[in-house]
């Protein structure tokens, strides 16, 4: 499965502006860190944005997400093969980041 770069759409803005129309179909995505990996977290924003937002389709993105440029090459392919395992492995999509851009 070939990787997908990353291409913010405007964030918080675009999806408060999404939401609100009738029959919106919207995808929750969470990035890695402390406060999104705790348990249960994900399944509560998740369940409070249905709530508040009930007209809206509202699903969960399920996917790996892996920074591929640039940084040093030796972190990048250990980083990398170790996304596209996970990726593989979990049969989920595979999104290369460039953490500058």
């Amino acid at each position: 499965m070939p990787a997908q770069e990353c291409h913010p759409r405007a964030g918080l803005p675009n999806f408060l502006h999404k939401v609100v129309q009738p029959g919106a179909e919207l995808k929750v995505g969470y990035f890695g860190g402390s406060i999104t990996a705790q348990t249960g977290w994900r399944v509560k924003t998740l369940a409070h944005f249905k709530k508040t937002w009930p007209e809206a389709k509202l699903s969960e993105i399920n996917a790996i997400a892996v920074m591929n440029r640039p940084g040093l090459v030796g972190a990048l392919l250990v980083g990398v093969s170790a996304a596209k395992a996970l990726s593989w492995s979990l049969g989920v999509p595979l999104i290369a980041v460039n953490h500058i851009d």
